[in-house]
């Protein structure tokens, strides 16, 4: 009884490891690090210096751009089905 459960086990835990390495290997993208900028509140809205606003240009594109490769990540994952 003991030997039965020893292979049955063994058996399982094969087949899992099994299982878990034939699955999609894929390599998530780094996040972007994204600057600080500074904006100023005012009465009637807010203020930004153009300095700011190139950063703040500049933090988008780098979001888009991960955005695009988290796209791709998974339209590759789906081919690979």
């Amino acid at each position: 009884m003991k030997r039965t459960l020893i292979w049955f086990t063994l058996l399982v835990t094969l087949i899992v490891f099994a299982g878990c390495g034939a699955r999609a290997k894929f390599t998530m993208p780094d996040e972007p690090k994204f600057k600080t900028f500074e904006v100023y509140h005012l009465a009637d809205g807010i203020c930004m210096d153009a300095e700011s606003i190139g950063i703040l240009q500049e933090n988008i594109k780098a979001l888009k751009g991960y955005s695009d490769e988290l796209r791709r990540v998974l339209i590759d994952l789906r081919k690979e089905r």
